[in-house]
């Protein structure tokens, strides 16, 4: 059993990714998703693209006491953009990117460690990303998922998107299809 299992919430934050993010990102991105991972460059330039929005979720360290102590967690919290957050005091528990081009969002990259998994953290990325492309003025949003990552597809069901179309072959180690998923946002 997971730290985050023993609690139905932990203290975590969500924020802005930065470029001092990403080797640990990286190894998350590397361990989850193997041959078909992001590199550092990907999410360096996502850090720094106008229309991406990179984004993480970190657990704090008195969070992780509170936890290691079977103690009742905080309520969670989101820091501002542009506010800065003491990185080093935080372990990352997941990310997203999601990139806005005009009436259009696309849900490019999602992960969230194994550890955390099945604690409502994948949950708290698609709606920080959905209010992001909402605010933007994106009228749909977009992903694609593996069609045998059934925890996946229910997370993204769940959030309101619907199937549109299958890419054939797309995914590879292990080959499988993605399932291309929409979600109208007017």
């Amino acid at each position: 059993m997971s730290q985050l299992d023993k609690h139905r919430e932990a203290d975590f934050i969500l924020r802005d990714m930065t470029e001092q993010d990403i080797p640990e990102v990286l190894l998350m991105e590397r361990h989850v998703f193997g041959s078909m991972a992001w590199t550092s460059k990907d999410f360096s330039q996502a850090v720094t693209a106008k229309y991406d929005y990179p984004i993480v979720i970190t657990e704090t360290l008195e969070a992780e006491r509170q936890t290691a102590a079977a103690e009742p967690c905080q309520d969670k919290e989101t820091v501002p953009d542009g506010e800065k957050t003491n990185a080093s005091q935080m372990r990352i528990l997941g990310y997203a990117v999601l990139r806005i081009l005009g009436p259009e969002a696309e849900i490019e990259n999602i992960c969230v460690d194994e550890s955390a998994r099945r604690s409502g953290l994948g949950q708290q990325l698609m709606e920080e990303m959905l209010l992001r492309s909402t605010t933007a003025g994106a009228e749909k949003v977009f992903l694609e998922v593996r069609s045998q990552n059934e925890p996946a597809k229910a997370l993204y069901t769940s959030a309101g998107f619907i199937e549109q179309y299958v890419r054939k072959h797309y995914y590879r180690e292990p080959d499988d299809d993605a399932i291309i998923m929409m979600k109208h946002l007017i």
